[in-house]
């Protein structure tokens, strides 16, 4: 269970999850298996300590390469944007859905071939989000104005506002 998952209030729900694109992590694993292919060849040339020191430097490496990956969180709630990044000191950013005033998109030719962009978000009183850069960046933002309408539907009192 996420640190989102656990920080959500009495009547929260979580609407959305954004995930990393499938790039990122390949990245990763393109690193491990190459280091570990250099390995194996120093390992046929009977440089066994060669071998190792590759080994442990490509785990090393996807480590490095998929640790953000596995400590960012990203999602839209039915009253919140939550923004969560890192594993021992935590570090959170959280924007009201009925605070948030523009939502935009970033996103390069590669981005859109490959559907990874970034999303900026601006709230009242000087509060920004920038969100890292995430797959499926048009849905994310789909889904948060989505949910900003329904906050915009729903006075206090959970009565529909007309």
């Amino acid at each position: 269970m996420g640190y989102i998952t656990r920080s959500l209030g009495p009547n929260e729900k979580i609407i959305y999850r954004a995930h990393f694109n499938w790039l990122w992590r390949a990245r990763g694993w393109i690193v491990l298996l190459v280091m570990l292919a250099i390995a194996a060849v120093a390992y046929q040339q009977h440089d066994h300590w060669a071998a190792t020191i590759i080994s442990a430097a490509g785990v090393v490496a996807f480590v490095l390469v998929m640790l953000p990956i596995w400590t960012k969180e990203v999602a839209i709630t039915n009253e919140r944007l939550i923004y969560k990044r890192g594993i021992i000191a935590r570090d959170t950013n959280e924007i009201q859905l009925r605070a948030v005033e523009e939502v935009a998109l970033d996103q390069g030719i590669f981005g859109r071939i490959f559907r990874y962009g970034q999303i900026s978000v601006h709230g009242t009183g000087g509060e920004d989000m920038r969100l890292p850069t995430l797959g499926e960046p048009v849905t994310l933002r789909q889904n948060l104005q989505k949910a900003m309408a329904q906050v915009g539907r729903f006075s206090h009192g959970g009565k529909t506002v007309p």
